[in-house]
Order: structure tokens, then C-alpha cells, then sequence
């Protein structure tokens, strides 16, 4: 398992779900691939041995309920139609090596009046289904979507269980990154910095 802030990543796109996949569950092809584990050696990625530099696509289809993203458009909404087997082989031609999934807070939280009961599950097939094609896979947990949701700047103890849930699922794969929270933000006060700096409440 590695656990990271953030990744750079060279383009953007969207998949649908609910489209068929092969009955091997991958999503590019009827064979399954897989690809190499990737570990932290200093400041670089390995990978078998050698520097890895991930190449990949931010899907945000995944970040809210299909239901949230039709009543509200914007760029999940454009991104329903597009997880399938065709987009899987641009993926590859485009020379992806990870995908890059949003899970949204909101909806995932129990806690949460957003909360979708099939939504733990959902997200963890889609990773079934692109570690299957040979794709790392990195999980972005945020609270972007739905806009109808309360802004959370930083994540809290609900988060903490989110990803002890997910580290049951993935921890023990080193082809599945952990990105603990997108764009956690605060005022730049003496306090705040002191937060960054070692942590605590805010």
C-alpha cells in the first residue's frame, strides 16, 4: 500500500457505470492483465526495479450518485456515459499506466444525508475492474461533489474510517494508491500552518 498527497497527472476523462465488462471483469479486454506493484524508494516511484512515472487520467464519473450528477450537470453529469470498453482501449493507446478515482466523502459517509449503501461496493468493482486491465489505481478521497453538499476543507474522523474501510479492501495491493484528501484548504494563519506542520484539530 502507499499512501500519498497528490499525483500529477497529463489529461482528463470520464467513464460511465454500469456498462458490460468481459466476463473475466476486466474492463479493457477478455484476457485479464495486471500491472506491477509501484513502492516509494526515497523521493521517486519503483516498479520493477525502475523509476516508475505514473501517466494517467482523473476519472470523476465515480464522485458523486448518478441521480446527484444528473440534477446538477456539470462535468460528472457529461462523464455518465463513458465507462466501457472502447474508452478502456484509448486509455491504453494514450499510454495510461493509473487511473485516477474520485470518491466522494459525502456520499460514501454514513454520516452523511448523501449517504448511497451501494456506493462502498460500486467503487471498489471499478477498481476491480481497472486493476484487471493493467491499470495502477489511485483513490482520491474529496468532498467536490455534489455541490449540494456542505464545503469540507479538510478531513475528519469520518474520513479516518473511510480509508480504514478501504485499507481492509486494498492495503495489502501496492497497485492501489491511497490519496488521503484532495485539495484540503485553510486560511493562512500562525495556527493553520502549525496544523500542516504536525497535524491536529482545525
Amino acid at each position: 500500500m502507499i499512501v500519498i498527497v497528490g499525483l500529477l497527472y497529463v489529461a482528463v476523462g470520464e467513464w460511465r457505470d454500469g456498462e458490460p465488462t468481459s466476463r473475466t471483469g476486466a474492463l479493457c479486454a477478455d484476457k485479464r492483465s495486471s500491472a506491477s506493484g509501484v513502492r516509494v524508494d526515497g523521493n521517486r516511484f519503483v516498479s520493477d526495479g525502475k523509476t516508475w512515472y505514473p501517466r494517467g487520467l482523473n476519472i470523476v464519473r465515480f464522485v458523486a450518485h448518478a441521480d446527484v450528477a444528473v440534477d446538477e450537470g456539470g462535468s460528472v453529469a457529461e462523464s455518465l456515459d463513458r465507462w466501457n470498453r472502447q474508452e478502456c482501449v484509448v486509455m491504453k493507446e494514450f499510454g495510461a499506466n493509473v487511473l485516477r478515482i474520485q470518491v466522494g466523502q459525502p456520499t460514501i459517509d454514513p454520516a452523511s444525508q448523501l449517504y448511497d449503501a451501494g456506493y462502498f461496493a460500486m467503487i471498489n468493482q471499478r477498481v476491480r475492474e481497472a486493476l484487471d486491465s493493467g491499470f495502477v489505481v489511485s483513490l482520491s478521497l474529496q468532498w467536490e461533489k455534489p455541490e449540494s453538499a456542505p464545503r469540507q476543507s479538510r478531513p475528519d474522523v469520518n474520513s479516518q474510517q473511510i480509508w480504514q474501510k478501504f485499507a481492509t479492501a486494498w492495503g495489502d495491493d501496492t497497485r492501489v494508491i491511497f490519496e488521503l484528501y484532495n485539495e484540503p484548504k485553510g486560511e493562512p494563519t500562525a495556527e493553520n500552518w502549525k496544523v500542516w506542520l504536525r497535524g491536529g484539530p482545525y
